[in-house]
Order: C-alpha cells, then sequence, then structure tokens
C-alpha cells in the first residue's frame, strides 16, 4: 500500500471563507471503536454520485452538496433529527452510480448553508453546501448488501436506491453495521495520490466561494454530484 500520516485523526489546512481542507488518514476511518449502534432516532439516506472524484473532494474538504431537492430534504431531516434528539447522528451511505459498490459512510454534521458553493465540484452547478465526517471508507460490494430490502421503495434492495432515498431505522441500522464489518480491503483511498498529482485537488484553487442566496427548487431534476 501507499504511505500514509501517521495521525489518528485528520489534520485540517486553513482555507478560505474560514472553511478548511480535511487531509485524510487511513486511520481516521474504518476505526474498531466506531458506534455502529447510534443513538434511538438516528436517520439513515443512501447518497448517489456520478462522479468518484467528487466523493474524492468529499473526503478531503469534509463537505457535500446535492440537487436542489436533495440538499432540501436533508435539510429537513437534519433539522428534524436534532430536534427530537441532539445526539442522534444523520449517517449518508455513498455509492457511485454503476460502480456495483458502496464506498463508505459519512455523517451528516450542519445544515445545508445555501448561500456558499464550492469550486472543486467536476460540474459548477451545485449550490449549497453542508458539513460532514467521513467515518468509514471502503468499497462494499452491492452483493453484501442486497439482503437489506426497503419496504418504503417497493420492497426493493437497498442497493437499488436513488439519491437522497431515506432508509427506514432497521434496515438502516443494518446496512451501517454491513459497511462497518465488512473486510477493508480496497477504498476509494486507493486513488488519492493519483487524483492529487493529475486533477491537484490539493491546491490554492480548490476553495470554497461564497455564492448568492440561492433557495432550493422543489423541481429540479436529481442528479447529484
Amino acid at each position: 500500500g501507499k504511505p500514509r500520516a501517521a495521525a489518528d485523526r485528520p489534520s485540517r489546512r486553513g482555507g478560505h471563507d474560514g472553511l478548511s481542507m480535511v487531509l485524510p488518514t487511513r486511520s481516521a476511518f474504518n476505526r474498531a471503536d466506531f458506534p455502529w449502534q447510534p443513538a434511538p432516532g438516528a436517520r439513515f439516506f443512501v447518497i448517489k454520485s456520478y462522479s468518484e472524484e467528487d466523493v474524492h473532494r468529499s473526503i478531503m474538504y469534509g463537505m457535500w452538496s446535492s440537487t436542489a431537492k436533495g440538499n432540501e430534504r436533508l435539510s429537513a431531516a437534519f433539522e428534524d433529527c436534532k430536534a427530537q434528539n441532539p445526539s442522534a447522528p444523520l449517517y449518508l451511505f455513498f455509492s457511485v452510480n454503476a460502480s456495483g459498490r458502496f464506498c463508505g459512510c459519512a455523517e451528516m454534521t450542519s445544515a445545508v448553508d445555501y448561500a456558499r458553493r464550492a469550486d472543486y465540484w467536476q460540474q459548477d452547478k451545485w449550490h449549497g453546501l453542508f458539513e460532514v465526517t467521513w467515518h468509514i471508507v471502503k468499497d462494499v460490494p452491492n452483493s453484501s448488501l442486497r439482503h437489506i430490502i426497503l419496504e418504503s421503495n417497493d420492497h426493493r434492495p437497498v442497493t437499488n436506491s436513488r439519491d437522497t432515498q431515506e432508509v427506514a431505522s432497521a434496515p438502516g441500522r443494518a446496512v451501517l453495521s454491513a459497511l462497518h464489518y465488512f473486510p477493508c480491503q480496497t477504498s476509494i483511498l486507493d486513488d488519492f495520490e493519483f487524483v492529487d498529482e493529475a486533477r491537484g485537488v490539493i491546491s490554492p484553487k480548490a476553495h470554497i466561494q461564497p455564492s448568492a442566496h440561492i433557495q432550493p427548487r422543489a423541481d429540479a431534476p436529481p442528479q447529484p454530484p
């Protein structure tokens, strides 16, 4: 494997607009002490990304953005979750479209700020940002999750979910447990050094930029990063 920094937690490099870039290390993720049995009231959502590079950037910067409709759904769920139980997490299960696998789990740690946008996504059309903390970063094949069925999605497997599809408590906890206990053999982090050099992820140009206040549109198509 490639050499990694020895720190147990991601370090942070100062960024623009008071936001920082997270410099991830392998030891920061997939920790044995991860609370895979979350507090009552935890919420779970599937995130489908068109771009592996955008997931890289989410891990690197501790940020994510969905469509206008997706951001609205996630922000409302986050605020409701914290109102019901401030210690209850909202977890996001990430999968890149057509990859045949899930690539990890992040915790949503802020509501959406519609006045901000990032200039490091592959497509320059995602408005609004919210903060995430990545806990699990590993490749988990769909075959290890296909037995988890979502009644709310016509009894389809969780692997057939759409972007920002909510997962009910019982199947959500089952997905979280499956991701936690699956042996980590490969992960999206394996490509980080290549992406850094080829695409300049760690560069002065990759920073957060302010934008005009943009409210979510209910009719926006489901096209996440």
